[in-house]
């Protein structure tokens, strides 16, 4: 019978009210009136694009990076899926709106003529609001509670907090069908060999990787070394191993990885037993070997010392 295609993921409606409303924001600063407002009050009409073109890709920018940094399994996979592109989209609506409410009713332009040491820095602006908005977005004004009891925090951070486990969410679940199906596939792949004939390759493999963090390394070690001593089905461990270094290597290393222990452990129980079988048939070939050693009932020794 053909395997049933995964569900596809489902759609959060914190996700979806999150990028309504990003959009609606970018569409009334980018198309609405927020141009003609800006230059009626004096900004420069010339730099509208770039100023707010620069904010923006600030924002998304640092949105990207929290992403990246979250995500150790395959990062820019998890980064640019949909529910994390609404992340990034999320960020750099926010710092325009940011820049904007700070040019509406905060500085205004220097008028022609002025002294140019009072002139506003439009990269200053950018930056300001840029990572500014950043700080809002992620702070916390106070906790409202009993103490020892619950609290509710005031602030945008839960918000974010919210829309950050949901993006998690969704990414994870778009995720797991690939990387089960990647984990699952190499296990599969193993028999006959068992676990304790892999798990020294495996233990090898891990040399290959020198910019990783030492303490990362040990930790997969360990693991290794737990499940080789495990009493679970091999099939168990070798999934249980193939997540581990999933989670720390990535897929095409984790895949190579696998592949080559499988082949070394392969032609190592192979030499082994040709090895066995050499030894056995070079025996053979000396059957009378061993005995002529020991005087027998016919030897004449024992025939001088009877009699």
């Amino acid at each position: 019978m053909p395997e049933t295609p995964p569900a596809a993921p489902e759609r959060s409606p914190l996700l979806v009210v999150t990028g309504v409303v990003c959009l609606l924001v970018l569409g009334l600063i980018y198309l609405g009136p927020v141009h003609e407002k800006l230059a009626a009050l004096g900004y420069e009409a010339d730099s509208f694009a770039r100023r707010y073109l620069a904010v923006f890709t600030l924002g998304a920018a640092i949105g990207l990076m929290e992403l990246l940094l979250r995500y150790q399994d395959e990062p820019i996979a998890a980064a640019t899926s949909p529910p994390g592109l609404l992340f990034v989209l999320l960020n750099g609506a926010v710092a325009s709106l940011a820049l904007f409410l700070f040019e509406y009713f905060g500085a205004r332009p220097t008028p022609p003529g002025a002294d140019p040491a009072q002139i506003s820095d439009t990269v200053q602006r950018v930056i300001i609001c840029g990572l500014g908005a950043m700080v809002v977005l992620r702070g916390r004004l106070l906790k409202v509670g009993e103490q020892g009891g619950p609290q509710t925090e005031i602030g945008f951070a839960p918000l974010v907090e919210a829309i950050l486990a949901a993006v998690n969410r969704a990414i994870d679940r778009g995720r797991a069908v690939d990387r089960m199906a990647l984990v699952t596939g190499e296990a599969r792949a193993m028999p006959p060999l068992t676990f304790r004939e892999v798990a020294p390759f495996l233990r090898a493999g891990l040399q290959s990787l020198q910019a990783l963090d030492v303490k990362v390394i040990e930790k997969v070690r360990k693991e290794i070394d737990d499940l080789d001593k495990s009493a679970l089905p091999d099939g168990v461990r070798f999934e249980a191993a193939g997540y581990e270094l999933l989670n720390n290597f990535g897929d095409d290393a984790f895949r190579r990885l696998f592949r080559e222990a499988r082949i070394s452990a392969r032609l190592h129980k192979d030499s082994g037993a040709a090895g066995a079988a050499t030894l056995a048939g070079g025996a053979a070939t000396q059957p009378g070997a061993g005995a002529a050693t020991q005087p027998g009932a016919g030897d004449p020794g024992d025939s001088i010392v009877g009699s």
